[in-house]
Parts: C-alpha cells; structure tokens; sequence
C-alpha cells in the first residue's frame, strides 16, 4: 500500500523593494527619479516615497517647504538624506533680485512690493507676545543680505544703513543696504515661510541627515522644523538649524525621537546645540548662555539627576535686542554688546572656541 504525500502551498504577500530616489536642484518633478533623470523638488520626493524608500538630495539650495503625509516602519523607515558630500540647503527665504525702486527722501533706501504676512492666530495678530516690550522681536519677518540679516525697524523714518521696514498696509518692504547700493542684481532675500519641515501627528519612521536648514519667518515657540506629537522613531543626524526667526525645531509629544552626534541649532538670536540620551529619552539643550531652563517630564525624571540650569540662566522669556544674555567670558563682542541681530556664523565659532579653551585649560579665556 502506497502512502498519499498531500503536498500543501503556501502563498506570501509580496513585499515590495525599497526604491532609491534622486532629487537635483536642475531635476525635473516629471522625471522618473532616478539619477540621470531626477526630480527637482524636495516635497514631490516626500509625497511619493513609501515604507523603506529613500531620497538622496544632490547639492544646492532649495526653496520651499517640505510636508511628509506619510512615515514608514520600524523595518522600513523613509530616509531624505543629501548625498554624500553634497551640501544641501533647504530655505525658508526666496531671492528678491530686481523691480527695487529708490525711496524719495531716504537717500540709501529702496522699496520692493511684498504681500506676505505672517500671523499667529488672526489674520492681524502679527506679534508674539502680543505686547509693547516684544513690538519688533515678536515680529517673524527677515530680510537678508549676502548672508547677513538686517535688522527690522517699525517705522519708515527708523530707517538707517543695515536695516529693514515692512508696511503692511502700503504692502511694501523697504531696505537700506549696509552700503547704501542698489539691491537689485545682488543676493536680496526675504523669508516668505515659516516651516522648512513639517509632518502631522503620528507620522513616524523618518531619517533626515545631512541638511541644513537655513531662514524662517516663524514666531516664538513655533520650531520651523516640526515633527507632531506621538511620532516615533524619527532620526534627525548631522542635520543643522540656522538663522530660524524663532525655534529651530519643535519636537513635541512622548514620541521617541533620536538626534545622532551632535545637532547645532542656530537661530537670529541665539545658538544651541542638543543631545539626545536614547536610553532615558531626553533631550539635552546646552548653550553658550542663553539656554533657558524649562524643567523635566515626571515620566522622565531619573533619580539623582536634577534639571540642568545654568548659572547664566534669566528666565523663560525671549531674549530681546539690547540686552545681554549669556556668561560673558563665552560672549563673542556683538552678544555682550545686545547686537543680537549680528549675531552668525561667526559668532558661534567664536563662543566654540572660547568653550574648547575652557575644555582643555580649565579656565575661562578671559576673567
């Protein structure tokens, strides 16, 4: 007698590859992403990727912002990421290079049409704190010039060399060049968003290396980079936030959210950098000064550890133009001045080096 073998098959869903995408400040959206024929925007990649996908940004600035209506898993997380070597920017400002016209009156000054407005809440509800003390550091315009931020005035009388005036009504913005030339034809921007980044509640599963963010018109405790609340496994590495009018990033919620090596923040009025401790899930912000101390989560607190307050510390408030806020044997001389609309680059080397001084000597640069 012969034994029956039942033979039994059994079928598996297919599991789709991750794709690889290229996207090129000379690329087209209509292309097939690939990297002889890339896409050219930032947004069209995000939107299209799925679980396990990447985008690979090619060098070059680009202008716009960037929603992510989807996230990917824990096996398969979605990666934006500027190829290796390129220096990708992402701006919140557009280039303002022609149609100035010369201010009558105001020898040095010129004016350009502008009809954006960026409000908190109402469409006239333009300043935060809604109060006299923060009448020009609630305001979230920038104008820049050849890399440096102007600084803003109120009026168009208060018009001097370096800085900027935005009527609304007239729907004018007005600039007097540090020079006094012409800024048409030269590297004029304004920032025209508020956000570089932004993904909803839930979304999750990202990884963003290696970009810099650079420039937003956003307000006081609104991150130009913002991940919503309860989003999970985010992974933000070697990524740098600059010149934000108000926070770099906002991370909100119990998500997990992982910062690899070190993430310089740097905004118009002061640079931080931050850590993040994956194993307690906390996030450590030290600056040179001007870190305010905000307190801890009660799931998060460890015991032994207290909140990290420095000595420097003045509150929560915002810091405001003219006052110096900060230890001043760190303070580059347009801090310790209140210039804080000076404030770049530079400044943040200056206060770096003034901390490895500190780190290898064991006393401060200058007493």
């Amino acid at each position: 007698m012969k034994t029956p073998f039942m033979f039994m098959v059994l079928a598996f869903p297919a599991v789709a590859s991750a794709e690889a995408y290229h996207v090129s400040v000379r690329g087209s959206d209509a292309a097939a992403g690939t990297a002889a024929a890339p896409w050219r925007t930032l947004q069209h990649a995000v939107a299209t990727l799925k679980p396990g996908d990447s985008a690979q940004v090619g060098p070059g600035i680009y202008r716009e912002r960037i929603e992510f209506p989807r996230g990917g898993t824990t096996e398969a997380p979605i990666t934006l990421m500027a190829m290796p070597g390129a220096r990708v920017v992402v701006s919140g400002a557009d280039l303002l290079p022609d149609a100035w016209s010369p201010v009558q009156g105001l020898d040095g000054a010129y004016s350009h049409d502008w009809d954006r407005r960026f409000p908190i809440n109402g469409p006239n509800d333009l300043t935060h704190p809604a109060d006299k003390e923060h009448e020009v550091t609630g305001r979230a315009e920038q104008a820049i010039h050849d890399g440096r931020l102007l600084r803003q005035v109120l009026r168009r009388e208060q018009l001097a060399p370096g800085t900027f005036f935005v009527d609304l009504d007239g729907r004018k913005l007005y600039v007097w060049l540090r020079d006094g030339g012409n800024p048409s034809g030269t590297d004029l921007e304004a920032s025209t968003r508020t956000q570089w980044l932004a993904a909803a509640p839930g979304v999750s599963h990202v990884r963003v290396r290696g970009i810099t963010f650079r420039y937003a018109a956003n307000h006081a405790q609104r991150g130009a980079f913002f991940v919503g609340g309860g989003s999970r496994g985010w992974v933000i590495e070697d990524c740098v936030f600059e010149r934000a009018n108000g926070p770099g990033a906002s991370f909100p919620g119990e998500g997990h959210m992982r910062i690899v090596g070190v993430c310089f923040i740097a905004t118009s009025s002061q640079a931080t950098s931050c850590l993040v401790n994956t194993a307690r899930r906390w996030l450590l912000v030290g600056g040179w000064g001007l870190a305010k101390a905000q307190g801890q989560n009660e799931g998060d607190v460890v015991e032994g550890e207290t909140t990290l307050r420095p000595a420097s510390a003045s509150g929560t408030n915002p810091t405001m133009m003219g006052s110096a806020i900060g230890t001043p044997a760190f303070m580059p001389p347009e801090q310790a001045a209140g210039r804080i609309d000076e404030l770049g680059p530079t400044s943040d080397v200056y206060s770096l080096g003034a901390t490895l001084y500190f780190l290898l000597t064991g006393d401060p640069p200058f007493k």
